[in-house]
């Protein structure tokens, strides 16, 4: 009988620490993961110079390319402890956004006809650090700090532009919510929040007018609510 108390005990032993183990690794280890997003961005545009009176108009990213966009990305979430980990990861948007900027003149020559500017965002990646902390062991909540870059063109209404830079960068902010929906794969919800570079571009002239002018951007925000599909290894 103690033999058998003993051997019980030991299983029973045994079964619990495989069970906190596993329960241990949930949402840790190497992962992969594709995502679908809907989001904007805002900005206040301004034109400066010209022949006629500078306007100022606010502009805001097409809603479609990039929002819904779809991405893939992937990572590494290290143990901190049994309920928690800290994740360190990358993902790429195939997607473009564009920012239009519409200024009023007071002119009425040709010139005074060039009052759009469109920036363009494409070719997308983040790279962000997610600590996670384990609500149970089929959920997380986690928190996400992330670096933003991504490249960017200007074209006017009528004529080129320059004095843009090649890239835009930013740094963002958010969080969200990942359930466990088998032993290796999760779905994550998360809203983030990132602000960008100012951008700033010239057209080279103006049709009819030798006057150059500046379209500039004030720090676009860039909002966007995100799923996620993830297989952790």
């Amino acid at each position: 009988m103690k033999k058998i108390l003993s051997t019980t005990a030991i299983a029973s032993s045994l079964c619990l620490l495989g069970t906190s183990l596993l329960q241990a690794q949930t949402f840790k280890g190497p992962y992969i993961d594709v995502s679908g997003a809907m989001g904007g961005i805002s900005t206040s545009v301004k034109k400066t110079g010209g022949t006629g009176t500078a306007g100022d108009a606010t502009g805001n990213a097409q809603v479609g390319k990039v929002f819904g966009f779809g991405s893939i990305g992937l990572g590494y979430a290290f143990p901190m402890s049994k309920e928690s980990s800290f994740a360190i990861g990358a993902s790429y948007i195939p997607g473009k956004a564009e920012i239009k900027g519409q200024a009023t003149d007071g002119g009425t020559g040709a010139a005074d006809a060039d009052n759009t500017v469109t920036f363009k965002i494409d070719d997308i990646y983040t790279v962000y650090a997610q600590p996670n902390f384990e609500i149970n062991k089929d959920a997380a909540a986690f928190l996400r700090v992330q670096y933003f870059s991504a490249d960017v063109k200007g074209t006017n209404s009528a004529t080129s532009v320059t004095g843009l830079a090649s890239d835009i960068e930013g740094w963002g902010i958010g969080g969200g919510l990942k359930v466990a929906l088998t032993k290796n794969t999760y779905v994550q919800t998360e809203i983030m929040y990132t602000e960008l570079d100012s951008l700033s571009a010239r057209s080279a002239t103006n049709r009819s007018s030798s006057h150059t002018r500046t379209f500039s951007a004030s720090k676009p925000e860039l909002i966007e609510g995100r799923i996620t599909l993830g297989y952790q290894f």
